[in-house]
């Protein structure tokens, strides 16, 4: 995190493939109910800081798709290709 000439180079990761998996099998298991009385999931909420050049963006897409949400009916062709998304 530290060493690094611009402090914009911190920001300047995409999260793997594997390190997404990673992050969709702890967001489930902190969507579970605590307790048998608990009907529904738990909300959970993801932000993610690497924002340089919307890095952000694209890992928080790839994690929607790995909890099967759905991507937005006007999510481009092009994009979706690129991501590797289905």
């Amino acid at each position: 995190w530290w060493e690094h000439d611009e402090g914009w180079e911190r920001y300047n990761y995409l999260y793997t493939s594997k390190e997404i998996d990673g992050m969709a099998k702890a967001v489930e298991k902190l969507q579970e109910p605590a307790n048998a009385e608990e009907k529904i999931k738990r909300d959970v909420y993801v932000f993610f800081n690497n924002h340089w050049q919307a890095q952000g963006a694209i890992n928080a897409i790839q994690l929607s798709q790995k909890l099967g949400q759905p991507l937005p009916q006007n999510f481009p062709e092009d994009l979706k290709k690129l991501l590797e998304l289905s």
